[in-house]
C-alpha cells in the first residue's frame, strides 16, 4: 500500500491556523454580543484584536444574517452603532423521543439550558396521538422560550424514515407513512429538522461547550446503540 502525503509550506500552514483562530473568536465574539449589545469599539478594547480583524468578522456575521445593527444617542455626541443578536439566532430547541417519553430541550446560543421538560409519549401510535403528543411538547418549548423566539427545533429518535421526511410506517401500523414537516408546521412558525440524537448532542457542544472546531464526543450508554 502506498500512501501519499500532502506537505503543507510554511505560508499554508500558517494561513490555516489564522483561519482556525479567526473561527474560534468569531465563534467568541457573537457570544459576547449576545449577552449585551456590543460597539465595534467594545470589540475591540474586549478581545484586544486589530481592528481589520474584528471587521471581518463582523461583515460575516451581518451577510450571516446572524447580528443586526442599533443607532444609539450619545448626549453632545454622534450616534453610535451597536452590533445585536437577531432573535432567531438566541434559542435553540431539541425534542429526543424515547419510547413512552418525549423530552424537550430549549438551549441559548451563548450556554446553558433554558428550559427542559419530559412527556409521556401515548403507545397509541396510530392515528394522529402520537403527532399531537410531539405537538404538545413543541408548543411547551415555544412557550417557555424568552419572548417566544424559537424558530429552530431539532427532533430526533428512531420513528423517522432513512430520508428524515416521513414518520416511519413501522410505528405507525393502520395508517401509511406520514410527511413530518407538513403536518408539524401547522400552527407553528418553526423551522424543523430531524437526525440522530448523537448529531444533536455533538451540534448543543459545538454550540455552547468549548470554543473549539475539533473535538471528539462520546456517549455511553447501556445495550446496543
Amino acid at each position: 500500500m502506498v500512501v501519499k502525503l500532502k506537505w503543507l509550506g510554511r505560508k499554508s500552514m500558517v494561513q490555516q491556523k489564522e483561519r482556525n483562530d479567526i473561527r474560534v473568536l468569531k465563534n467568541k465574539v457573537l457570544k459576547q454580543i449576545y449577552h449585551k449589545a456590543q460597539s465595534r469599539k467594545d470589540l475591540i478594547d474586549y478581545f484586544t484584536v486589530r481592528p481589520n480583524t474584528i471587521s471581518t468578522i463582523i461583515n460575516e456575521l451581518k451577510e450571516e444574517h446572524k447580528i443586526g445593527e442599533d443607532q444609539v444617542l450619545q448626549t453632545g455626541g454622534r450616534p453610535i452603532i451597536q452590533f445585536k443578536l437577531n432573535n432567531r439566532y438566541k434559542y435553540y430547541g431539541g425534542i429526543m423521543i424515547e419510547g413512552e417519553w418525549i423530552r424537550g430541550t430549549v438551549i441559548g446560543y451563548a450556554g446553558g439550558v433554558v428550559y427542559s421538560c419530559l412527556h409521556n409519549n401515548s403507545q397509541d401510535l396510530s392515528g394522529g396521538a402520537f403527532i399531537n403528543n410531539i405537538k404538545h411538547v413543541i408548543r411547551d418549548l415555544v412557550a417557555h422560550t424568552p419572548g417566544e423566539s424559537l424558530e429552530k427545533i431539532k427532533i430526533c429518535g428512531n420513528y423517522f424514515s432513512s430520508d428524515g421526511k416521513y414518520f416511519s410506517s413501522g410505528y405507525f401500523e393502520k395508517d401509511k407513512p406520514i410527511e413530518i414537516f407538513p403536518v408539524l408546521a401547522e400552527g407553528f412558525n418553526v423551522e424543523f429538522s430531524t437526525g440522530s440524537g448523537i448529531g444533536a448532542m455533538v451540534m448543543a457542544e459545538k454550540m455552547i461547550g468549548k470554543n473549539t472546531d475539533n473535538f471528539l464526543y462520546v456517549h455511553l450508554v447501556r445495550g446496543l446503540s
